[in-house]
């Protein structure tokens, strides 16, 4: 599985993992020492909501995309800052996707976008 931007088709990310299940969503990346490009950890938050995302025990930034429930980009925060960064998306979100950092610049991924997967 692949997750694409929707429009010119760009493949974002080839290495997906789903976070699903309580566990798997509260440690989320920590304790990993890197991820690699072309890598996505997808949230599926079970609602749209106002869902945070802390960076405790994460060494490395991320760039993070919020989505609704047809999978539009609602927020981004570029570079989350490792250990310390945290988020809250500015609109209730249904998904949370986890990148390397750049990804977005990369991608020109922004709000109005819409990802597959």
């Amino acid at each position: 599985m692949a997750v694409l931007k929707k429009g010119d088709g760009s493949v974002v990310a080839s290495e997906v993992e789903h976070a699903d299940g309580f566990v798997k969503q509260a440690v989320g990346l920590m304790f990993r020492r890197s991820i690699a490009p072309g890598y996505a950890m997808i949230f599926d938050l079970g609602r749209e909501q106002f869902a945070g995302v802390h960076m405790a025990f994460v060494p490395f930034s991320i760039d993070l995309a919020y989505l609704d429930r047809k999978k539009r980009v609602v927020d981004v925060r570029p570079r989350l800052r490792a250990w310390i960064g945290w988020a809250f998306p500015r609109e209730p979100a249904r998904y949370a996707i986890e990148m390397p950092a750049g990804t977005l610049d990369r991608y020109s991924i922004g709000p109005g976008d819409i990802l597959e997967w």
